[in-house]
């Protein structure tokens, strides 16, 4: 996946956890509605779940150049070219 991306992954997981441990009053708990919280552990894990979409993206997308490849040799060159 190169360089830069696990260096994107890890400049965006500490941010979240943060965020995560704050919408979990994981320091200290206020009390009352949270509902700040609340707002916040949403956009949490959307943001989380957005990442693990990218990463399979950017796995799937690695595997795909080999795998056409490969088939396109088995098959001669017949496969259109990427």
């Amino acid at each position: 996946m190169g360089e830069q991306v696990p260096k994107c992954f890890g400049f965006l997981g500490t941010p979240l956890s943060y965020l995560y441990r704050l919408a979990t009053c994981a320091w200290r708990c206020d009390g009352g509605a949270h509902i700040i919280q609340e707002i916040v552990t949403r956009c949490v894990n959307s943001a989380f779940a957005a990442l693990r979409k990218a990463h399979l993206l950017l796995v799937v997308t690695t595997w795909i150049g080999p795998l056409h490849r490969m088939a396109s040799d088995r098959m001669g060159g017949a496969l259109v070219q990427l």
